[in-house]
């Protein structure tokens, strides 16, 4: 049995398909007369490998997350950083273009893994797929066939690309399993989407596993079992079978209030990335967007989006969202995405260096634009602003200004915008939790990140697997802070809401709501399961039990503190 991290809930019951990609790269010198032949062949590579992103994005064309992914890959294709890399070290080095190819995808792909923020690690998972892909074509080998595959397939691979999900035949897919990959993937995203159970991180899988061995895949707790007996496989199909009864279950209260039992209404939004995923928000009873992370508009491409696209992105959400309202956040961006073109200096420490509202006041030319285009946006819809990573009232002020001041130049070409938007901060650093009666009169709400939080109050790296154990929302210092918010913003009289991760898991849940938020913003996929959970406890027993558990003095002992009572609230009676 072996461990790894679940990318996507669910039992998988199956046989192994080995996915191998490894490619021997020949290493020779070449002639100066020979470089020109090699940049020709690199031009031919890049030119098959277009052809075949185009033909795999038309064959995935009812899959939009696919086609966006795919479309980010073409990019690359013509990305100048890449391509005069690649020429660059083809006249330095004087050495074969598969090499050098090699060589600078590695290079791009350190670069990425060795960023602070989840994102753009697993971006260098694209950026080995490019590359795997322009390698093939130079080495004139062809790509392993994954369009007919087994029934009831587990796929076991080092990485998987978002291109090999592009070519398998899900529908014949039981589950995945890597050695490498986050939760936070393209992969793993894509995972969730199909409901494909994933196991990520599975240390040595591809040396111990063959194809055709019987595996059970179990990301509910997060083990692979290989080689299973018969009662094993009984066991985990009779599991399988009261999983798909509880998503049945859960399915149907989707239509249904998110009320306790003692009668407390709690409202539950959606994180999102991208308006696409707008489209899913009825599909799981979202009611509206807690945080739209707008920095995918800036990810996505080798330059600043222009306004046109900004506006059309914020005009998509707001409309799709209506009658319900959608936040906006600011950019999110900073010292720990390290974005060329933004011209942003490296860092000793990236996650507390010139990131987000300090980024954006610093450049507030990009500032401008952003607001500009979401004022503009919010006559399709209910739209409020939300400013990242606010640390000091000073912040705030000269924000506000700069908004007043986009406000003031829309009025004067005409250009007509919600004037009352309302405007929101972000609570994710300890001086901003304390200081909650400062920062309250310059804004209409306040809306807490745990993810941060989190990391800045208990100095644990969130990017860090080592101290991933650690990363622990049954916490009482972080407890205590998120109660402070919530205390200083009643006495205010502003609305306090939470969207980060922490909500979309049952214990996170429970401390939120005993701590009282009563608006609650999380991953699409988690809003089903957490309404089933409010339709059957009662908050004011929850408050009870969450005081009761915060009096002991260790997060193991709340955590079995919120534990038990879930087990008990939650049982079948």
């Amino acid at each position: 049995m072996l461990d790894g991290l679940i990318a996507s809930d669910g039992i998988a019951i199956g046989q192994a398909l080995i996915l191998n990609e490894v490619l021997r790269v020949p290493d020779y010198s070449i002639r100066t007369a020979d470089v020109k032949l090699e940049l020709l062949k690199f031009d031919a590579a890049l030119a098959i490998a277009r052809d075949q992103l185009v033909d795999l994005k038309d064959r995935n064309k009812n899959h939009e997350k696919t086609c966006k992914i795919l479309e980010s890959q073409l990019l690359m294709l013509v990305d100048p950083l890449f391509v005069s890399e690649v020429i660059q070290k083809l006249r330095s080095e004087k050495r074969n273009v598969e090499r050098v190819v090699s060589d600078v995808i590695a290079e791009f792909s350190r670069s990425f893994r060795s960023m602070d923020n989840d994102y753009l690690k697993e971006r260098a998972v694209d950026v080995q797929d490019v590359g795997q892909r322009i390698l093939r074509n130079l080495l004139g080998q062809e790509i392993q066939s994954l369009e007919s595959i087994p029934n009831d397939t587990v796929l076991v691979c080092h990485v998987l690309t978002p291109s090999d999900m592009a070519r398998l035949d899900t529908s014949k897919l039981a589950g995945i399993c890597c050695e490498e990959g986050g939760i936070n993937g393209h992969a793993a995203i894509l995972a969730r989407a199909l409901m494909i159970p994933a196991l990520m991180g599975v240390e040595g899988i591809t040396e111990q596993v063959k194809n055709g061995d019987r595996l059970i895949l179990d990301c509910i707790n997060g083990k692979l079992r290989l080689d299973p007996s018969e009662e094993d496989i009984e066991e985990f199909q009779e599991l399988q079978q009261q999983l798909l009864f509880s998503i049945e279950e859960r399915q149907e209260s989707v239509s249904g209030d998110a009320v306790s039992v003692d009668g407390v209404e709690l409202t539950l939004r959606a994180n999102i990335s991208v308006p696409a995923e707008i489209a899913g928000m009825k599909t799981f009873g979202a009611e509206g967007v807690g945080l739209y992370r707008t920095e995918y508009l800036f990810l996505k491409s080798n330059s600043l989006p222009p306004p046109e696209e900004q506006l059309a992105a914020y005009k998509k959400v707001a409309s799709g969202c209506a009658p319900f309202p959608a936040t906006i956040r600011t950019l999110d961006i900073g010292g720990d995405k390290d974005l060329p073109y933004l011209g942003i200096p490296s860092e000793a420490n990236p996650a507390m260096g010139d990131r987000s509202i300090r980024y954006c006041l610093q450049n507030q030319d990009v500032f401008r634009t952003q607001l500009r285009a979401i004022l503009q946006a919010s006559t399709e819809g209910s739209l409020r602003i939300l400013y990242p990573m606010i640390t000091v009232p000073e912040e705030l002020t000269q924000a506000n200004q700069i908004l007043d001041e986009v406000k003031q130049e829309l009025s004067r070409d005409g250009v007509p915008f919600d004037a009352d938007i309302p405007i929101g901060a972000m609570i994710e650093v300890p001086s901003a939790a304390l200081t909650v009666d400062l920062l309250a009169p310059q804004v209409d709400f306040l809306s807490i990140g745990t993810n941060d939080l989190m990391q800045f109050t208990l100095a644990v790296d969130r990017s860090n697997q080592r101290l991933s154990s650690r990363f622990d929302f049954a916490n009482v210092a972080l407890a205590r802070l998120i109660r402070n918010v919530v205390d200083q913003g009643a006495q205010a009289g502003i609305d306090v809401s939470c969207c980060g991760e922490m909500a979309g898991t049952p214990i996170g849940f429970l401390m939120l709501l005993g701590l009282g938020i009563r608006d609650f913003s999380m991953n699409l996929f988690s809003v089903p399961r957490i309404k089933q959970m409010i339709n059957r406890i009662e908050v004011a027993e929850v408050e009870r039990v969450v005081n009761d558990a915060l009096s002991r003095s260790t997060s193991e002992q709340i955590r079995n503190k919120l534990d038990q009572y879930l087990q008990h609230a939650l049982s079948p009676e």
